[in-house]
This record gives structure tokens, sequence and C-alpha cells, in this order.
């Protein structure tokens, strides 16, 4: 939303075939501007939403109105008609059963369709440690839920892979060939793909 202009062209220009998203911090989503993406193609929007309590989001996004951008951007994005879901990185306290509840519940009241849980990817200097792995706890609570029948109708809960990926749930996700492209103009590729040698190509993990 900081390169509007660039991002609507984008979306025109992208092929029909293709289920076009964006990440959001929400920050910019307006009623026309998410109508107009989803007039131009945009399928879906992943707005990313911390926590359930207003100054802990606001704090860990360094912004005081980041809690009130975000729930805003998911209300215009529906009413748009927009596949409207929440990413999160959970902080420490929502690795507890109890408080993930509270968000999994305020994210219902929200009424998006998804929960992406991500993990913790550290990036620069750390970029080097890889992936850290959600804790059991939240990886036993994600199927707890998941058959919980006071859950059914909570929005489902996607991008856990440290369980998702595992043999006895649903092993390697990668149905789709991923294609990112960030507000720089760097193209990156789906973190699960490889390069062959021999086409120079990319390929799926398999």
């Amino acid at each position: 939303m900081y390169r509007y202009d660039r991002f609507l062209r984008l979306v025109r220009r992208v092929s029909k075939d293709t289920c076009l998203w964006m990440f959001t911090t929400g920050y910019g989503v307006t009623d026309e501007r998410a109508l107009e993406l989803r007039q131009s193609g945009m399928f879906g929007a992943w707005i990313s939403l911390d926590h359930h309590d207003p100054q802990v989001h606001n704090r860990l996004r360094g912004h005081p109105d980041a809690f009130d951008n975000a729930c805003k951007a998911v209300e215009n994005f529906k009413r748009a008609g927009v596949y409207t879901c929440l990413s999160l990185v959970p902080p420490d306290d929502l690795q507890e059963p109890d408080n993930f509840k509270k968000y999994y519940d305020f994210a219902k009241e929200l009424g998006v369709a998804e929960i992406r849980v991500m993990e913790r990817k550290p990036s620069g200097r750390q970029a080097c440690r890889g992936v850290i792995p959600h804790s059991p706890i939240l990886e036993k609570l994600h199927k707890d839920l998941f058959k919980d029948p006071e859950y059914a109708n909570h929005p489902a809960l996607t991008g856990l892979s440290t369980w998702l990926e595992k043999d006895p749930a649903l092993g390697c996700q990668c149905r789709f060939g991923y294609l990112f492209i960030t507000s720089t103009r760097e193209v990156q590729p789906c973190e699960a793909a490889g390069r062959t040698r021999e086409s120079g190509g990319l390929r799926k993990k398999t």
C-alpha cells in the first residue's frame, strides 16, 4: 500500500489463471482501494495481526495505530469480497494454549476465513539460524482445536508447517507454485523450490 499505484498496475497485468494474494499490515487499506483491487483481480489478503491485545500488537509493530489499521483492513477487504485472512508469528505469551484461544476467539469475531500461524524466521545477521519450529505445545493445540466441536465454526488454522508437513498429517504441502514480489520489485520464488542443473529452471520439492 506504500506504492499502491505500482501494485495496482501489477494486479491488473497478472494472468487471470493466477490466484493473486497480498500481504499487508493494513496500513492504507481503504474501502475504495479494497474494492478496486478486488475488481482488478486480486483474490485474497493476509493481514498481519500478531496479538488480540491492541497495546501488545502496537508495541510489536512500533506504531500506535497498527492494531486499528489491521482491523479496519479486515472489514474493508471483507466488504469488497476479498478472501480475508490473518497472519501472525505468535509472541511468547501466545505459546500458552489459553492465551492463543483468546486470539482465536477474537479472529472469529473479526470474521476472517483463515489464520496463518507462521514460525519465527530469523533474518539479517541471524538468518543462518534457520526457521525456529513451533513449540510442541502449540503443535498439540492445533490438533486439539481441529478436533474440538466447540471450535468447529472458527477460522481454519494454516501455516503450521512444523506439524502439517509431518507424515502423520499432510506431508509436503507444495501443491502450488508460489512466487513473491516485494514492494521494492524483488522477485522471490517459493522457498520450497529447487533449481535443477539440467534445465536451470525451478522445480517443486517432492
